[in-house]
């Protein structure tokens, strides 16, 4: 016998469907969409931060009209200097005979003439949190390639200061392609290893007696080590800058910062690996500007 569904036994049907489709734990299932291969390269959040790099669009920029000004002057030791000990592991060490050519005491603190310190890092900012817009000529201009010597067996100097990268006007950051000449004007092999954050990971360069090598170096804002693990008591430090506005002290103290940029508020500061010095505004006018700082130690 056929058998014919009424219209009530079909809205019972699809009433019953209804009630099936509302039970808690049967919730609806959700496709995630997948970004494409394209997306996700130019997905800035997808791509991991690198905090050694300096960073554009914090503070105002500084535009210099001129760069005729010129900072000169001396980092003396505000008191009575400390007194460096012999270095102990060059003793019994087998290029000890040939060490003991150079210099034999630790190299932290190197006080000249006067009271003046070598190894002091001087350098200008602009003051209010600002910071320098510099052009391509500009940079081109200032770039320079320092060079770190071991004749005997310690570094000399023991602080290089390098120019690496420069801001422009909108704060985009631009990487000069900085290098660092490594020396061994000495008789005996050294390996010189340099090493910073992810910027500047390891290097390590070996010099036989009369070589050099070139050394890329990248802007951080932390110090670079250098040390020589044939020698382990040989150690320097490089400092970069995002700017060419700074100088390194020479063995009496002296310094010289040419080509500033003048009529702008400025501060001096100075870094050394063992000491602290404290700050000085100046607004720089053409020609020479003198400037005498004091450090001692932390």
């Amino acid at each position: 016998m056929k058998r014919f569904f009424s219209l009530g036994s079909l809205l019972a049907v699809l009433a019953f469907a209804v009630v099936l489709a509302t039970v808690p734990g049967c919730p609806e299932s959700k496709v995630t969409p997948t970004k494409d291969k394209a997306a996700v390269a130019t997905d800035k959040s997808a791509t991991p931060k690198d905090d050694t790099t300096p960073k554009g669009g914090k503070g105002e920029a500084v535009v210099a009209k001129a760069y005729d000004a010129v900072v000169k002057g001396k980092v003396v030791y505000d008191g009575t200097p400390p007194e460096m000990p012999p270095i102990k592991a060059m003793a019994g060490h087998g290029d000890e005979a040939k060490c003991h050519a150079g210099p034999t005491k630790e190299q932290t603190w190197i006080v000249g003439k006067d009271n003046g310190v070598a190894n002091v890092a001087v350098y200008l900012e602009p003051a209010g949190g600002k910071f320098f817009a510099i052009d391509e000529k500009v940079a081109k201009e200032h770039k320079n390639s320092p060079s770190i010597d071991q004749p005997f067996c310690v570094y000399e100097p023991g602080l290089v200061g390098i120019f690496t990268a420069y801001k422009s006007s909108d704060g985009e950051v631009h990487d000069v392609g900085a290098e660092l000449v490594v020396k061994n004007s000495g008789v005996i092999s050294h390996n010189t290893k340099i090493q910073g954050g992810r910027a500047n990971p390891l290097q390590d360069h070996t010099l036989n007696a009369g070589e050099k090598k070139m050394a890329p170096i990248k802007y951080q804002k932390e110090v670079i080590d250098v040390a020589c693990s044939k020698h382990q008591w040989m150690n320097a430090k490089i400092k970069a800058f995002d700017h060419p506005f700074f100088a390194v002290t020479d063995k009496d103290g002296n310094f010289e910062i040419k080509n500033v940029p003048s009529d702008v508020d400025l501060v001096v500061k100075l870094w050394h690996v063992d000491g602290t010095g404290s700050d000085v505004a100046k607004k720089l006018s053409k020609g020479d500007n003198a400037v005498d700082l004091k450090i001692k130690k932390s």
